[in-house]
């Protein structure tokens, strides 16, 4: 029921949180805000394009303003910029950009 789906999608980010801090070990410093911000990128768009993405090298050289920019790019899908999509990636990048803790 619901308790158990809870449990899982609580594994399921923790193990994308566990991969997302071996890939940008700075970000473990950064306000939660902003962690949660990357994984939801990282969890949308997965690891293999954050990998070799330039948002990843702005966010290792803690370059927030670049960062937060690189974000918004991620709003296509097949070409075709998604409303939902952009919505995501500008609050993504507001909180990249602005923590609130």
């Amino acid at each position: 029921g619901y308790d158990k789906a809870v449990r899982v999608k609580r594994n399921v980010l923790n193990q994308f949180l566990i991969q997302l801090l071996k890939m940008s070990r700075s970000l473990a410093t950064e306000p939660s805000e902003r962690i949660a911000a990357v994984l939801s990128w990282c969890y949308n768009c997965g690891f293999g394009r954050y990998r070799i993405s330039t948002f990843k090298k702005k966010i290792d050289k803690k370059d927030w303003l670049a960062a937060s920019h690189e974000a918004r790019k991620w709003n296509k899908a097949k070409g075709k910029i998604l409303r939902g999509l952009t919505r995501r990636r500008e609050a993504e990048a507001i909180l990249i950009l602005k923590p609130k803790s």
